[in-house]
């Protein structure tokens, strides 16, 4: 494997001798007890699984590891790219990233450090950001024991039409059973509504970082006049994706980063 060398590498701290009790160890136990189980708001549809969004991760556990004064410094040990192809015989990129994650107590100076890996796959210049993404994000799930209602060893599903799972149900039996009512309405506008959502952020998250596409989230809250992406219409968040859709990867990386700076320097008047 080889070291990026536009990549800052932070000297990993040595680790201090201690004897007896470890602040560090207290004040992750007390982050423990205080995280919850985190929501998977992203959607798949083409493999057909959802996923927990690295933003709602981090957003979930940064404020609690501040007010315990842990500071984590991810340091990038080695990288690796791999030329393959996919099913279709197009060249993708394999990347994968190794990680050192320090976590420092702040007061105490106490502090170790742990290993992660992760990959991405990609057929252009996304894949070193997919790999790094994705190690700290596992570090996060694992090492703080955060639920996501996964269970690798449940074999009790069956595959979708389009390669998803989904939980397998039990036969109904014979019998005069009554019959249900077809769904409301209402489910058939949530669901139009998920799509929409997660088209809309899988569009923004192919082409910038996840602080990007935090800002430019919230700028487009704020000027589709709503307080959260739930208020707005599938139909205008539709508009948007087709105008995203509309535009190649670079287009698209710079009109969403241009629409972010354009922000900040108005802010900074």
């Amino acid at each position: 494997m080889a070291t990026n060398p536009n990549i800052t590498q932070f000297p990993t701290p040595p680790v201090q001798a201690t004897r007896g009790s470890r602040p560090l160890a207290r004040k992750l136990a007390q982050v423990l007890s205080e995280v919850h189980r985190v929501p998977k708001k992203g959607r798949n549809d083409f493999h057909g699984y959802d996923y927990v969004y690295e933003s709602d991760l981090v957003d979930h556990i940064r404020d609690k590891l501040a007010d315990h004064g842990v500071m984590i410094f991810p340091s990038v040990r080695e990288h690796d790219v791999t030329e393959m192809q996919d099913a279709r015989k197009r060249t993708v990129y394999l990347t994968t990233v190794t990680l050192d994650i320090t976590l420092i107590d702040g007061e105490s100076n106490d502090q170790f450090t742990t290993t992660w890996v992760g990959q991405g796959m990609d057929n252009g210049d996304k894949g070193y950001y997919k790999a790094y993404t994705g190690a700290i994000k596992y570090f996060l799930l694992k090492t703080f024991l955060i639920s996501t209602g996964d269970d690798p060893e449940n074999d009790d599903v069956q595959r979708s039409p389009k390669g998803g799972k989904k939980p397998t149900k039990p036969s109904p039996k014979q019998g005069n059973a009554p019959k249900q009512s077809a769904a409301p309405s209402a489910t058939s506008e949530k669901e139009k509504w998920q799509v929409k959502a997660t088209e809309f952020t899988e569009l923004l998250e192919e082409a910038a970082d996840t602080e990007t596409v935090s800002s430019f989230k919230k700028l487009y809250i704020h000027r589709m006049k709503a307080k959260s992406l739930d208020e707005i219409d599938a139909k205008k968040i539709g508009a948007m994706c087709r105008k995203l859709r509309g535009m190649n990867a670079d287009a698209r990386k710079d009109y969403i980063e241009g629409v972010v700076a354009d922000q900040a320097a108005k802010s900074a008047k």
